[in-house]
């Protein structure tokens, strides 16, 4: 559906727009021209009703969901079992989906990088995954948790693949 809108001083929105139709082979295309107009309401509903050469149809949208946007540095403390490990994360957005970060960093003392990846849902729910390369070896952990954008805090859980249980709280450098 493609057109032009406009939107009056009182809020209505109305416009003249195209519609392509086809069937599920794309054999019997069909392409309508109609009006409409719409008051939109508070919620992430729209809504609205058009007259074209083929009658009316009536028609509602839902507004995208909006996805957190996460600081590119991040300072965090990981805790398995006892110990406390310092750690620095770099977020970069990935370019394919929207609410994913690649992770790079390393043990604030150097002594192993780390690499991975990170996706927010709309919800402020995350899910990570982080490869350490140790001077032993690789070790791969799995993570789920919340950010807080508010308070500025990235809170993890999870396991690496020994089934250690580990602990991330970071925020932002």
């Amino acid at each position: 559906m493609t057109g032009n809108w406009t939107q009056e001083p009182r809020g209505i929105i109305s416009g003249v727009l195209t519609e392509s139709f086809s069937d599920t082979n794309c054999q019997h295309a069909t392409t309508v021209e109609g009006t409409f107009s719409t008051s939109p309401i508070r919620t992430a509903r729209f809504g609205a009703r058009e007259s074209d050469s083929l009658g009316r149809l009536q028609w509602s949208a839902v507004r995208g969901p909006s996805f957190p946007v996460l600081a590119s540095a991040w300072q965090g403390t990981l805790r398995i079992k006892r110990s406390k490990i310092q750690e620095i994360y770099n977020l970069t957005p990935g370019s394919s989906q929207p609410g994913w970060y690649n992770i790079q960093g390393q043990s604030a003392d150097a002594t192993y990088t780390l690499t991975g990846a990170l996706i927010v849902t709309s919800r402020d729910q995350v899910t990570a995954w982080i490869v350490r390369q140790l001077p032993s070896g690789a070790v791969t952990s799995f993570y789920t948790g919340n950010v807080n954008l508010s308070r500025h805090t990235l809170d993890l859980t999870g396991t690496d693949a020994t089934g250690a249980r580990h602990q991330i709280s970071a925020v932002p450098q």
